[in-house]
């Protein structure tokens, strides 16, 4: 018996992928580097995991001489931008949404993103109020 939804952001909801590769590479640009630099093993390891641990691995693998939580904040504030101007929701979206309310599921977002992330989403395509549960890469450790 099916007693809740929980729905990840990032690629199911929203189309971010290609938003999150050109944050970090305009990021990486300013320090000589380039996301086609890392290895596609790397790249591919990155699935799931929270930006924050991302770019630590990016920075370590490219021996960038940088604080992580200053990169992490130009490539935030790069990232979020794009998502106000560009950001698109994925078919099926609201649709999916009103179904699940319509039946009485309870409804929650669980991601490896930020809360800020998560919250301009919702706020952006008008839909926090289908979700009962919030839980961010901001709320847990790994």
């Amino acid at each position: 018996m099916i007693k809740g939804i929980i729905y990840d952001l990032d690629d199911l909801m929203v189309n971010s992928h290609p938003l999150h590769v050109q944050a970090t590479e305009a990021v990486l640009e300013k320090f000589g580097h380039s996301f086609d630099e890392l290895p596609e093993k790397l790249k591919s390891s990155f699935v799931g995991m929270r930006v924050i641990d991302i770019l630590e691995e990016t920075i370590e693998y490219l021996k960038i001489d940088v604080s992580l939580e200053n990169f992490y904040q130009e490539r935030n504030n790069i990232f979020l931008k794009l998502v106000e101007e560009r950001l698109q929701a994925l078919p099926g979206l609201e649709k999916s949404l009103k179904l699940f309310k319509k039946n009485g599921y309870p409804i929650a977002v669980a991601s490896s993103v930020s809360t800020r992330y998560i919250d301009l989403v919702l706020k952006k395509f008008d839909i926090a109020d289908y979700f009962t549960l919030v839980i961010s890469g901001d709320d847990v450790e790994k």
